[in-house]
């Protein structure tokens, strides 16, 4: 199904700042570090839907952090792009884990310890960056963490300048 995208212009560092305070307050095992190569970064995007992918992301660094520890999230901006990062030092994954994360339904963890939730969360995330014109990636390492990357245009058009 295709999801609605509403463009306005806003500054990302705010809502970033916002949803870490709340994680800061309700996942006190955890470190959050806020790390922005800019102070503003106006985005013309749907608020509501990049939030909903920083959610998720950041919801998914806890989860698999389960004994606590870093969560970085980064923001830069340029004139073109909007570059996110979110990293952790939890359980990882592998490379063939790796390979099948933004399949729906697709759960890395499905043994008795796996975490809440259906498995469609990195499917949305990378169908709601695609269609904001962006791209989406991760990188992992079971025992050492993962590091989710995406990348959104500032402006209207494709971050090619279109």
């Amino acid at each position: 199904h295709e999801i609605s995208i509403y463009r306005i212009e806003f500054d990302i560092c705010v809502a970033l700042e916002r949803l870490v305070d709340a994680y800061r307050k309700t996942s006190k095992n955890h470190q959050f570090v806020l790390d922005f190569g800019c102070r503003e970064c106006h985005i013309y995007a749907d608020p509501v839907r990049i939030e909903q992918v920083l959610e998720n992301l950041i919801s998914n660094a806890v989860k698999y952090s389960c004994d606590g520890g870093e969560v970085r999230v980064a923001c830069s901006c340029d004139e073109r792009v909007c570059q996110f990062a979110i990293i952790d030092n939890g359980i990882g994954m592998t490379s063939e884990q790796v390979k099948h994360v933004f399949d729906k339904f697709y759960r890395a963890d499905e043994g008795n310890t796996a975490r809440q939730g259906v498995g469609l969360g990195m499917s949305i995330a990378r169908h709601i960056v695609e269609s904001h014109g962006g791209s989406i990636s991760v990188e992992s390492e079971p025992g050492k963490g993962t590091a989710v990357t995406f990348s959104v245009p500032t402006r209207t058009g494709s971050s090619d300048g279109n």
